[in-house]
């Protein structure tokens, strides 16, 4: 999936896109203003959700997405890579901190030249941070964004 827009929907599970043993690779797709609610296994991953398989999420916008666990990224019994992308601004039952932004169960995540919310070392990788990326109102970049020129131009 390349350039896709995850906008406004809504769902009990993964209301921007639910992805279930899947080696998908999703490149420079945004996911804003998703929302996922319910009980049990249900209310997780208001921007995305994962069960299984090896997915690789790369140039994406994860933001301003909500549910009960997991509000941008939810992922469980998978191996999932985060590259180049923002999650920010998502929220869930914890709050807006680093667990509402990334959340995972019994999951094997890297990510790499991220922008996470909260942003405390997990998931581990190579040049993440936790620094405001000055979204506009349209989940674009703003002049003077610290994610301006800081991908990793080679993924």
């Amino acid at each position: 999936m390349v350039g896709c827009v995850f906008h406004e929907n809504i769902c009990p599970r993964g209301a921007g896109l639910s992805l279930a043993r899947s080696d998908s690779e999703v490149v420079s797709s945004v996911f804003r203003r998703n929302s996922a609610f319910g009980e049990g296994d249900s209310g997780n991953g208001g921007g995305v959700y994962v069960s299984g398989g090896s997915p690789r999420l790369i140039n994406c916008t994860i933001a301003d997405n909500e549910s009960s666990r997991g509000g941008g990224l939810f992922a469980q019994l998978a191996d999932v890579a985060l590259i180049n992308c923002i999650l920010w601004g998502n929220s869930d039952s914890s709050g807006d901190g680093r667990e509402a932004q990334v959340q995972t169960v019994l999951t094997a995540m890297t990510a790499d030249y991220c922008c996470i919310q909260g942003y405390d070392g997990v998931p581990g990788g190579t040049g993440n941070t936790g620094s405001d990326p000055l979204l506009d109102s349209a989940g674009q970049l703003s002049p003077g964004s610290p994610c301006i020129d800081a991908a990793d131009t080679t993924s």
